[in-house]
C-alpha cells in the first residue's frame, strides 16, 4: 500500500500532464479513482486534478500530498510536481475544445500561483519513456508553450476563426457595394 507523504508547498517545481489512456466517453473520474485504489494500491487517485470528458475540472488527490503519477521520473517526479490527467486516449482521439480550454486555463492559473514558467509544464513522456499524454495532447501542450502567457491554444484558434469570418464578411460587403 502506498504511503501518504506530505508534499511541501515550495517543493512543487513542475506540473505533469497525463491522459487516462482510456475511452473518453466511458471513463469517469470515480472509475479512475477505483482503479488506482483497488488495482494499483494507492490510498487515493494518483492525480491531483482531472479534466473529465465534458471539460470539467475535478479535484483529485489533495495537493498537500505527493501524487502517484510520475514515479522515478526526471526532471519531474512525484516528489516535486503535481499531476493533472485529461480523460481520453490521445494516441487515438483528439482532446475536445472544452477539455483543452479547461486544461490551459488551469495551467495558467496554477503557474501564476506557484510562480512557475510554462517550461515547467511537462507531458509525462518528457519525464520517462511512455506514450502519455498521447501524441494529440502533447502537440497541444507544445503549441501552448510557444504562445505568449495568457494566450491559450483555444483563444488563438477562436481568434483565427473570427478573423476568417471577418474577411469573408468584408468580401461580401465589397461585392454588395459593386451592385
Amino acid at each position: 500500500m502506498e504511503k501518504k507523504i506530505e508534499l511541501k508547498r515550495g517543493g512543487i517545481r513542475y506540473i505533469v500532464v497525463h491522459h487516462s489512456a482510456t475511452d473518453r466517453e466511458n471513463t469517469s473520474v470515480e472509475a479512475i479513482r477505483r482503479y488506482h485504489v483497488n488495482n494499483r494500491g494507492f490510498w487515493d487517485i494518483g492525480y491531483h486534478w482531472i479534466v473529465d470528458k465534458d471539460g470539467n475540472l475535478v479535484k483529485g488527490r489533495s495537493e498537500e500530498f505527493i501524487g502517484a503519477h510520475c514515479a522515478g521520473g526526471s526532471p519531474a517526479n512525484n516528489f516535486n510536481s503535481i499531476g493533472i490527467c485529461v480523460v481520453g486516449n490521445f494516441e487515438r482521439e483528439v482532446p475536445t475544445e472544452k477539455q483543452l480550454k479547461t486544461l490551459f486555463e488551469f495551467l495558467e492559473k496554477k503557474l501564476r500561483e506557484l510562480k512557475l514558467t510554462k517550461d515547467k509544464v511537462l507531458g509525462h513522456l518528457e519525464c520517462k519513456p511512455t506514450l502519455c499524454p498521447g501524441k494529440y495532447l502533447m502537440e497541444e501542450i507544445l503549441n501552448w508553450r510557444k504562445k505568449s502567457f495568457g494566450q491559450s491554444a483555444i483563444k488563438l484558434r477562436i481568434k483565427s476563426e473570427i478573423e476568417k469570418i471577418v474577411d469573408i464578411c468584408r468580401g461580401i460587403l465589397s461585392d454588395l457595394e459593386r451592385l
